[in-house]
């Protein structure tokens, strides 16, 4: 699936073809990889979430997942050890990051040592089930306990940090290097 101004489509053929399964203009799509059918999307300015378990039905449903909170979104991520938990972070300066584990029954915010609440990129570690690193406008942060607690990454400039990459580890490799998209920089490796 794609997100775009136009709405969301999707492709069978790896993306020789597409169709387009939702008209509203869309910004985020994101994929369990543990539930294959659901996802989660969000459309242009953020305020709204839908999750849909049937994505390969031919005209998916959406349920709305925010309908008591209005607060713009700009990522989305799956833990990697529950499906059921969700990060949201938003580069809204009062927001920072976000869980639920519950179906969004409940939103819970956890910024303890974030001192930049710009997000401007996440990632959910694979390799560990409970890391998760965010890029903002002022360096990186890594929380290595669900998103709770948070600790600057030393390693990286006080500048905006555009996007963070972890590859996934598999076999004898131990080594984790992980990498930075650094303004004024370009691409950072450094270890977490």
């Amino acid at each position: 699936m794609a997100a775009t101004e136009q709405g969301l489509y999707r492709t069978s053929d790896y993306g020789d073809h597409w169709e387009q399964i939702e008209s509203r203009s869309t910004q985020n799509v994101v994929f369990s990889r543990e539930l294959p059918d659901t996802a989660y999307v969000t459309h242009y300015y953020g305020k709204h979430l839908f999750r849909s378990n049937n994505t390969r039905a031919v005209l998916p449903t959406w349920g709305n997942m925010l309908t008591d909170h209005l607060i713009h979104i700009d990522h989305i991520k799956f833990a990697s050890h529950n499906p059921e938990t969700v990060y949201i972070a938003s580069n809204d300066e009062m927001l920072g990051v976000m869980l639920t584990d519950n179906n969004f029954d409940t939103l819970l915010s956890y910024n303890e040592g974030l001192s930049d609440l710009d997000i401007l990129t996440m990632t959910v570690d694979q390799n560990e089930s409970d890391s998760i690193l965010v890029g903002t406008a002022y360096g990186g942060f890594v929380s290595n306990d669900g998103a709770k607690h948070w600790k600057p990454i030393t390693q990286l400039p006080l500048a905006a940090i555009k996007q963070i990459a972890i590859p996934t580890l598999s076999g004898d490799n131990k080594t984790k290097a992980t990498y930075a998209v650094v303004d004024g920089v370009g691409i950072k490796k450094f270890m977490d």
